[in-house]
């Protein structure tokens, strides 16, 4: 059975290794009964799921779309509603939603990281490809076609105003 061909799609290895052991800490420090340090439980919800979403982004080589809709579903929902949504069924555990309010800013101070860069690591292997590609401001002839084109089309106005 073939697969259509957007479920065609590499998996970095390594990341995913990191991002399963990170998972695996992660589920440790938001299911066990008491932390083994004392530390800001909130401070904890934002860093890790700051590092959780920083490291998912790149398990699966995908466009910069793609990556961003199944990180904020996996890491923002499934990860940030999801695990506090299980804490509330657990009795050591309670249900709170400024930890939710923390998971969310973690994935999405991450996801703008992540994004922001992907942009960036596009734009710099598409210039080493394609060389630079000249905008209006670089290109004298294309700034004065622009320019009659523009006194064209006040002219064109003017004409039609009494």
């Amino acid at each position: 059975m073939m697969l259509p061909s957007y479920l065609h799609f590499a998996i970095r290895k390594k990341v995913l290794a990191i991002f399963i052991v990170l998972l695996i800490i992660s589920a440790y420090l938001g299911f066990a009964p008491a932390l083994p340090v004392p530390i800001n439980d909130k401070v904890c919800h934002f860093f890790v799921f700051f590092l959780l979403t920083l490291v998912f982004y790149w398990v699966f080589d995908l466009s910069r779309r793609r990556a961003t809709q199944l990180t904020i579903l996996v890491c923002g929902v499934f990860g940030g509603l999801g695990s506090e949504f299980v804490q509330s069924f657990l009795t050591y555990r309670t249900f709170d939603l400024f930890d939710i309010v923390a998971n969310l800013l973690g994935c999405s101070l991450a996801l703008l990281l992540n994004i922001l860069y992907h942009k960036r690591r596009l734009e710099k292997i598409r210039l080493q490809r394609y060389g630079h590609v000249p905008t209006i401001a670089d290109d004298l002839e294309m700034q004065a076609s622009a320019a009659e084109e523009e006194e064209e089309g006040e002219e064109d106005v003017s004409k039609s105003t009494p």
